[in-house]
């Protein structure tokens, strides 16, 4: 998106003005309407705070989320604020670094049939793309191997 609007301020450098000032706009509502929520005890979040600049401002346009988000001082703005974002961003550095180690000598025997599958849901979606992927490797390998055995096993009961 920078890249963009630096194209733009290249290629149209008029419209430097109306840029600069539609993010000066969005600026001064975002920090008047996290001030708002903050001063009604409500939960500063991208959805209240896009509710609070329509409240606010003097036109009832507001600012779109998105609008937010591209908005690079203003998105910093509403970070350090935000409870909700410093929340989920603490659980997804949580899930990245220290999550499940999948490691190759995963024994699969000990899985037990009446296992509540529920909390294995929940354990799965917790994983990342890529540990959800070792794992399913490792699941086809001891079946692979297990097979194996299978099969010599049932090749010398016919000797």
């Amino acid at each position: 998106m920078k890249n963009m609007t630096q194209r733009l301020e290249l290629e149209r450098p008029w419209l430097q003005k109306n840029y600069s000032n539609k993010q000066e706009r969005t600026l001064n509502l975002v920090i008047k309407g996290v001030d708002f929520l903050k001063q009604n005890q409500k939960v500063v979040s991208l959805a209240n705070l896009e509710h609070a600049t329509k409240v606010i401002d003097p036109m009832g346009r507001g600012v779109h989320r998105n609008t937010i988000r591209t908005n690079v001082i203003a998105y910093d703005y509403y970070k350090n604020h935000s409870s909700s974002y410093q929340k989920r961003s603490q659980i997804t550095n949580k899930r990245g670094s220290s999550h499940l180690n999948v490691d190759s000598n995963v024994n699969f025997e000990h899985i037990k049939p009446e296992r509540n599958l529920e909390n294995v849901k929940k354990r799965y979606r917790k994983m990342t793309k890529q540990e959800l992927i070792n794992k399913l490797i490792q699941a086809e390998q001891h079946i692979a191997e297990k097979h194996k055995e299978w099969l010599i096993n049932q090749f010398e009961k016919l000797k």
